[in-house]
This record gives C-alpha cells, structure tokens and sequence, in this order.
C-alpha cells in the first residue's frame, strides 16, 4: 500500500531516529576527544602571560572586595606595588565592571602570584 506524497512511514521514522541518534552520539564522542586533547595536552604558554594583564584586575577586585573605591587611581596604585610587586612607572588600570569584580573578588582572598 502506497502512502499519500508528503507522509511517511514508520520504518523511514525509525530509520531517521536511528541514524539522527548515531550523529548525536558521535558529535558528543568528537566533543569529549577534543575537550580530553586540550586537557592532556600542555601548550607551552607565555610565562609572563597573567602577570601583567591580570594585575590591574586583581588589584580593582581587591579594592572592591574590600568596600574601597577601585576607581581611585592612588589607591589602585598602591594595592599594585605593595600587592603584587608591580615596577612600572604608571598605574595600570582595570577598565571592568562591577559584576566583574564581584566574580574576581574570591581570588583576592589569596595573595597575587605573578
């Protein structure tokens, strides 16, 4: 028995779930591969990298973490050079939102390591 154009039948239903569950599985195979690899494999990363870009940020959720103004460029300041041993000859600044700092402030209850 012939179906009407446009319908289809149970066997080509089961047939589609079958092979749409078969990429679901392989899709989630090839992810965890990859999250595994990039896991397992070390990079070889910058060594200053978080030393300088991650200080001003630091130093800004310290303030904040703390009920201080972490717009206030002295106090910034010293939290930098007291905190985190920072050398440069110009305060580094952390253009971050509050929201930001509230996630980073769990971080400045433990000392700055470059």
């Amino acid at each position: 028995m012939e179906l009407p154009e446009g319908k289809i039948s149970q066997k080509q239903t089961k047939m589609v779930n079958t092979a749409l569950s078969w990429v679901r599985n392989l899709s989630a195979l090839l992810l965890l591969a990859v999250l595994l690899w990039v896991l397992l494999v070390s990079f070889p990363l910058p060594e200053e990298l978080g030393a300088i870009d991650f200080r001003p940020y630091w130093s800004a959720s310290y303030l904040f973490a703390r009920g201080l103004d972490f717009g206030d460029l002295q106090a910034l300041d010293k939290v930098e050079r007291t905190l985190t041993g920072w050398q440069g000859a110009f305060t580094m600044q952390a253009w971050f939102t509050p929201l930001g700092h509230l996630i980073l402030a769990p971080l400045t209850f433990f000392p700055f390591q470059p």
